[in-house]
């Protein structure tokens, strides 16, 4: 039983045995974590905070990896940890489902630069969080973020990167390569790199300062620039954007691969709308949730090639926090349907929708 358990972990002096015990706990404790009342998660809290004091670093460390992924790990156990030394901390600050943006604000005010190295890894990031690592972090922690598709910025967080950015080519690099510039930002981004190119092969008068090379510059602004056009297309009319690709002025597979590289999911699913004569909200959730089979058949339908379509599962992932890989069964499914075979099945679904008065779940 869990009170014998909590009995022996008392009585127990020795650290490695006291953290076998604490995972053994922690184990049977969460086996049916619904099953447990408010009471005897107070009483769990309160002995797993107490017990963890006397652990030694490596077997705090060790505990701190066990729990890190859990949702319903003790709250102030999950604090205490992140804020104790790296080995201790770095699992809690990377994974931790129980650290809220507050929390992570609050530690990355007044934490090592390893600990907020540790947070700029984080699958996602709030704007407040950021604006603070921006403000604190060194040049790895900056680097890190840029490259965190996960991280939100805020105008202040993204201004004070480019200033920030000095002669650290990397993080320029990374800077550019982002969708979510905003548009001010890109451009002072843009003309930062332009006068670094003016003073390509020339001596510079800050020993200190590192100039990068005219190849990695014309690339830097290349980037920029196709960051920069995919911002000017997001808010472009989508009706328009559909009116070009019925008049053929531009590719559905070009639109649909912008769209969902910028995971712009509403709009893709506008798209799909308007040329297959769909209702939104049911191409919404086909886009988003639910089996494959009626993405493949909408999708196909309008003869988008399998290169366009992969871009779209792999945005619906990123929105379902899932990892993206390659399946050949659904590649080869979806390139051996036919756009005619797709349009047969997309309207026999459509007419027996209708006449039927099928339920708002209903896939097509």
């Amino acid at each position: 039983m869990i009170v014998d358990h909590i009995f022996e972990l008392a009585k127990e002096r020795s650290s490695e045995k006291r953290r076998q015990l604490l995972r053994r706990l922690t184990d049977m404790f969460f086996d049916g974590d619904a099953d447990r009342n408010v009471s005897e998660r107070a009483l769990f809290e309160e002995v797993v905070t107490r017990a963890t004091k006397d652990l030694e670093l490596k077997d705090r460390a060790a505990y701190a990896e066990h729990i890190a992924d859990i949702r319903a790990a003790p709250q102030k156990v999950i604090l205490e940890f992140a804020q104790d030394e790296i080995e201790v901390a770095r699992p809690i600050l990377q994974r931790s489902p129980v650290l809220t943006d507050e929390d992570l604000k609050a530690i990355a005010a007044d934490q090592s630069e390893d600990h907020l190295l540790a947070i700029s890894t984080r699958k996602s990031l709030a704007s407040l969080v950021t604006d603070v690592l921006i403000e604190r972090g060194n040049r790895l922690v900056l680097q890190t973020l840029a490259s965190n598709e996960g991280a939100s910025f805020s105008h202040r967080g993204f201004g004070t990167l480019i200033d920030r950015a000095g002669d650290d080519d990397s993080l320029r690099y990374q800077l550019a390569q982002r969708t979510d510039l905003p548009d001010n930002v890109g451009q002072l981004l843009s003309q930062q790199i332009a006068r670094q190119l003016k003073h390509v092969g020339r001596p510079s008068r800050a020993p200190s300062t590192v100039l990068i090379d005219r190849q990695t510059a014309e690339r830097m602004l290349g980037q920029l620039a196709n960051v920069m056009e995919q911002r000017e297309r997001e808010v472009r009319s989508i009706t328009d954007l559909v009116a070009e690709v019925r008049e053929g002025k531009t590719s559905l597979e070009r639109e649909l691969i912008i769209l969902a590289r910028s995971d712009r999911a509403f709009d893709v699913a506008t798209v799909i709308q308007h040329l297959t004569d769909s209702d939104h909200a049911t191409v919404m959730k086909t886009l988003t949730s639910g089996p494959l089979d009626p993405m493949i058949i909408l999708f196909r339908s309008l003869g988008v090639d399998w290169y366009a379509f992969e871009e779209i599962l792999a945005m619906r992932a990123r929105r379902n926090r899932e990892p993206y890989s390659l399946n050949l069964e659904i590649k080869n499914t979806y390139t051996a349907l036919s756009p005619d075979a797709a349009n047969r099945v997309l309207r026999f679904l459509k007419v027996r929708r209708s006449v039927a008065r099928a339920t708002p779940t209903a896939v097509l």
